[in-house]
């Protein structure tokens, strides 16, 4: 008969868990509200590296020092972060934790998604045209895309891409000129411009 006391004892995985001095989280703050002019539906990715949280939105990032455990990289609205930089929460030091699927900023919160470490692998340019945006198809993958946060941000420019190759038909209809020959002519001159790449602002 096994004994009782020689079953391996259960040890809690160590959640996410980092302090922030509040001159750090000003100053990061004080950056992002500035600077950072992110997309609508752009994600924030979040990493640390052993002495700073990386904060990585709208083209530009800020590394606030921290300490603590976190393993892995973390997205989350970009929206809610720089609702946080309008009205930073209370706190000194501010404790940042992540707990059954969300991130907690002292008393604040939203819904997050975890993924390995410095899964992040595109940075766009601060202010990305479409054609940039649309451009990440050709060099990486959706799931690349995904973890770099820009998902939405590609899906929703398709989308409005979209809605104008449909008007435009609609314009030709007399000249039977289709949707799908607009669309093949206008995504085969955004490889053109991948390709030869694009003119600088």
């Amino acid at each position: 008969m096994e004994r009782l006391n020689s079953k391996k004892p259960y040890v809690m995985k160590a959640q996410p868990h980092l302090t922030i001095a509040r001159a750090e989280l000003n100053e990061a703050f004080r950056l992002l509200k500035k600077l950072c002019k992110p997309r609508p539906d752009e994600e924030a990715v979040l990493s640390y590296d052993g002495g700073c949280l990386h904060i990585e939105l709208g083209g530009m990032t800020v590394t606030p020092s921290a300490t603590g455990t976190w393993a892995g990289q973390v997205r989350i609205p970009g929206s809610y972060l720089m609702g946080l930089v309008k009205m930073p929460p209370a706190g000194d030091p501010l404790v940042v934790k992540v707990e059954n699927g969300r991130i907690h900023f002292g008393s604040s919160s939203v819904g997050c998604i975890s993924q390995d470490a410095w899964s992040r692998v595109i940075e766009l340019p601060m202010n990305a045209t479409p054609a940039q945006i649309l451009s990440l198809r050709f060099e990486y993958s959706h799931e690349e895309i995904e973890t770099s946060g820009y998902a939405k941000v590609v899906s929703e420019t398709e989308e409005r891409v979209a809605r104008k190759i449909a008007k435009a038909a609609l314009e030709l209809e007399g000249l039977q000129i289709s949707a799908d020959a607009i669309r093949e002519f206008v995504y085969a001159q955004l490889k053109r411009g991948y390709e030869g790449g694009f003119p600088q602002d």
